[in-house]
């Protein structure tokens, strides 16, 4: 009857700590959707990872420091010669772009600025 009792209170404490976590993420992700527990980008990639130093972990993910900036090398948007970027926004960790002029140039791009990387791009109607 002893280790039942014991069984109990540790399944308790267990259960006490995953609504512990529940709640700080929560939080976390009030503050910044795109808040991880644990960062499984270097995971689940680990070409990118290589011989790199880990980035200051006291930087907000919406910032852009100089170690993301290094990291970049050159970006290759693929734009024609006629195509300008007119628009620049952040979002969370998400940089993006509006290229005009109208015509096959106009798009939205949407860049990581974690890892320098074209996400994505939206192409409007014609």
């Amino acid at each position: 009857m002893r280790w039942l009792k014991a069984l109990v209170v540790v399944l308790a404490a267990l259960i006490g700590l995953a609504i512990g976590l529940l709640g700080y993420g929560f939080i976390k992700r009030s503050e910044d959707p795109n808040w991880r527990l644990f960062n499984t980008a270097e995971i689940h990639n680990p070409s990118k990872v290589g011989a790199k130093s880990t980035p200051p972990t006291n930087l907000a993910p919406s910032s852009i420091s100089p170690w993301n900036i290094a990291q970049w090398k050159d970006l290759n948007l693929g734009l024609a010669p006629e195509c300008r970027i007119s628009q620049i926004s952040a979002e969370g960790n998400r940089l993006i772009l509006s290229i005009e002029p109208a015509g096959s140039c106009r798009r939205i791009m949407i860049i990581d600025m974690d890892v320098g990387q074209v996400q994505g791009t939206v192409l409007p109607r014609p």
